[in-house]
C-alpha cells in the first residue's frame, strides 16, 4: 500500500512540476494573450486557420508538422474567430501547456512498471 501512495504522490508532484515549468513561460496574463517573441503555437494556429478556410497543407502552404495538429488547434481557431485572435492564441498556448502536463502523467504511468527510479528520471525529464 505504501508503494501505491508513494507512486501517486510522485505522479502528482511531477505533473505539478510540469504545469509550473510550462506555465512559467507566460508569467503574466498579458504575455499569455500577446505571446513573446519566441517560437510558439502561432505557426500551428495560423496553419489551422488556413485549413479551416479551405486551404490544404503541403499543397497550398508549407507545414512541417504532422497534419493532425491542424485538427487539434481548430477549437482555438474557432474561439479566436468568435472572440479575437488574441483569445484564440491564448487558448492555443494553454492547450499546449495542458498537453505537456498530460503527457508527463502518461510518461510516469508508462514507466511505473520499470520501477521508482525510472519514474523519477523519465517523468522528471519530461516535466522539465
Amino acid at each position: 500500500m505504501e508503494s501505491s501512495s508513494r507512486f501517486r504522490a510522485t505522479l502528482f508532484a511531477l505533473v505539478g512540476v510540469a504545469a509550473v515549468v510550462r506555465l512559467s513561460r507566460w508569467p503574466t496574463p498579458e504575455l499569455l494573450v500577446i505571446g513573446d517573441k519566441a517560437y510558439d503555437p502561432a505557426v500551428m494556429y495560423i496553419a489551422s486557420a488556413s485549413f479551416l478556410e479551405g486551404l490544404l497543407p503541403y499543397r497550398d502552404f508549407t507545414f512541417l508538422h504532422p497534419p493532425g495538429a491542424l485538427f487539434g488547434f481548430a477549437p482555438s481557431v474557432l474561439l479566436g474567430a468568435a472572440f479575437g485572435d488574441a483569445v484564440g492564441m491564448a487558448s492555443a498556448r494553454l492547450a499546449v501547456v495542458l498537453l505537456g502536463v498530460v503527457n508527463t502523467g502518461l510518461v510516469v504511468l508508462l514507466l511505473r512498471r520499470y520501477g521508482f527510479l525510472a519514474v523519477l528520471v523519465g517523468g522528471g525529464l519530461y516535466a522539465g
